[in-house]
C-alpha cells in the first residue's frame, strides 16, 4: 500500500472525498454550490464568490481545480489533472469543448463496453475506466496481485526462433 499513496498526489484522496453538488456542499454565505477546491490546502470546497475573494487572500500561491456536473456527476478537467494524475485508461466527455472526466463512479446500466470496476457503460472501447475513483481502485488490485506495470508504450513480441538460414 505504500507504493499506492506514491503513485497519487496528496491531494487526490481528499478530492474524491467530497459530495460535490450535494446538501453539504452548498455555500452559507452566497448560497451557490462549492466548485473550486483547493490543491494545498485540501480541507473544503470553496464556492465561486469565495474563491475570488480568498484566492488574492489565503490561497494567493495555491493552484485550485474548478469541478463541472457532468450527467449529475463531478468532474474535472482533464488538462488541469493529467500532468498530475495518469488518466489514460479513464473515459473523458466533452463539455463546453473541454475534455472532462469524472470524479466518481458514473454508474448506470452495463453494457459494452464497461468499466473494470464498476461496469458502468463506457462509450469507447479503447478505456478501462469510467472515472477517478474506479481507476484508483483498479491500481490497488493490480498491485495487490503483484502485476503492476507502467506503461511506457507498445512491447515488442519476443522472438520465437532465430530467422537466420541454418548452417550447413
Amino acid at each position: 500500500m505504500e507504493r499506492d499513496n506514491e503513485l497519487r498526489p496528496p491531494w487526490l484522496e481528499p478530492l474524491l472525498d467530497i459530495d460535490f453538488y450535494g446538501h453539504n456542499c452548498i455555500c452559507e454565505v452566497h448560497n451557490q454550490y462549492c466548485t473550486f477546491f483547493c490543491k494545498k490546502c485540501t480541507n473544503k470546497p470553496l464556492c465561486e464568490s469565495c474563491w475570488r475573494v480568498d484566492a488574492e487572500a489565503e490561497h494567493e500561491l495555491h493552484r485550485f481545480l474548478q469541478i463541472f456536473k457532468v450527467s449529475e456527476k463531478a468532474s474535472v478537467r482533464k488538462a488541469d489533472i493529467e500532468s498530475e494524475v495518469d488518466v489514460r485508461k479513464i473515459q473523458p466527455y466533452i463539455i463546453n469543448n473541454h475534455k472532462v472526466i469524472l470524479l466518481k463512479p458514473k454508474g448506470g446500466n452495463g453494457g459494452n463496453p464497461k468499466c473494470v470496476i464498476c461496469e458502468g457503460k463506457i462509450k469507447d472501447e479503447f478505456y478501462q475506466f469510467c472515472s477517478i475513483s474506479c481507476k484508483i481502485i483498479g491500481d490497488i488490485e493490480q498491485l495487490d496481485k503483484g502485476k503492476f506495470v507502467e506503461e511506457n508504450g507498445p512491447r515488442k513480441r519476443r522472438k520465437r526462433r532465430p530467422c537466420r538460414s541454418p548452417l550447413f
